[in-house]
C-alpha cells in the first residue's frame, strides 16, 4: 500500500467483512520485514482486523529493514492509517488504532504509547522494551489512556524481566498480562502466535468494534454438546 512519504506498507484485510473492522498497526523488529509482521499478526488476530504493518528505513542486512527515532515511527505510523482509510473507506472502523510490537518494534512503540496521540488503550509488547516499562511509563500510559498491556514472550529471559514489570504497571492503574510460548528463540514464530491468539480476547473484550470476533471466539471455545 502506497503511503505519502514514506516506503510502501503492507496490509492484511479482513475476511469477509461486510462491516467496519478495527485496525491493528504491526511493527517488526531489527532486520525483519513488514510482510512477516503482518503474517503473524493477522493469526493472532484471526484475520479479523484490518493489520498495517510500516516498513522502515533499510537496515539489518539480507534485505530487512529498521527504525529509526520514536517521532519518525510514530509519523510513518499515522501516515499508514491515513493511507489505510483513505484505500479502504467505510470498511476501515473510525477510532483508535491498536499498537503492536516485536522486538525492536516493541522498544520504539513504548514512547509512542506514552504520549497517546489516538492509539487505543490496549497495545501489546512482544519480546522487547524490557527497559522501557518501568514506573515512569506505566504512570504516562495510564495519564495518555492506556489501560490493558498484553507483554509476549518466546524466551525464559523475556517473560521473567516482563512478570517482573508487572506490579508498576498494576499500581499505576495498568491491566496487564504476561504470556509465554515456552520456546527458546526469538521470534514471533508458530507457537508464539498461537499464545498470543489465546490472550487476544482479553487485550479487546472492552472494545465493541470487536463484538462480533469475541462472539465467535466464545462460540469456539465452548464445549460441544454430548446430546
Amino acid at each position: 500500500m502506497p503511503v505519502e512519504g514514506f516506503r510502501d506498507a503492507r496490509v492484511t484485510v479482513p475476511q469477509g467483512a461486510t462491516q467496519p473492522r478495527p485496525v491493528v498497526v504491526a511493527l517488526h523488529g531489527a532486520g525483519d520485514r513488514p510482510e512477516w509482521a503482518c503474517g503473524g499478526w493477522r493469526l493472532v488476530a484471526d484475520a479479523y482486523a484490518f493489520v498495517v504493518c510500516p516498513t522502515g528505513e533499510p537496515g539489518g542486512g539480507q534485505g530487512g529493514f529498521m527504525w529509526g527515532n520514536d517521532e519518525a515511527v510514530e509519523r510513518e505510523v499515522n501516515a499508514s492509517v491515513e493511507a489505510l482509510r483513505r484505500r479502504f473507506g467505510d470498511y476501515v472502523a473510525p477510532g483508535c488504532v491498536l499498537m503492536a510490537g516485536f522486538s525492536q518494534g516493541a522498544i520504539r512503540m513504548v514512547p509512542i504509547l506514552a504520549r497517546g496521540g489516538g492509539f487505543c488503550p490496549q497495545a501489546v509488547l512482544c519480546e522487547g522494551a524490557y527497559d522501557g516499562i518501568g514506573k515512569s511509563f506505566a504512570r504516562a500510559f495510564f495519564s495518555a489512556g492506556g489501560r490493558r498491556l498484553l507483554l509476549g514472550c518466546s524466551q525464559p529471559y523475556c517473560a521473567k524481566v516482563f512478570r517482573e514489570r508487572q506490579p508498576p504497571l498494576r499500581a499505576a492503574g495498568i491491566d496487564v498480562r504476561t504470556v509465554y510460548s515456552g520456546e527458546r528463540t526469538h521470534n514471533l514464530n508458530e507457537q508464539t502466535v498461537k499464545t498470543l491468539r489465546e490472550a487476544w480476547p482479553w487485550l479487546v473484550r472492552d472494545d465493541d468494534r470487536w463484538s462480533a470476533y469475541l462472539r465467535d471466539r466464545s462460540r469456539e471455545e465452548k464445549p460441544e454438546s454430548t446430546n
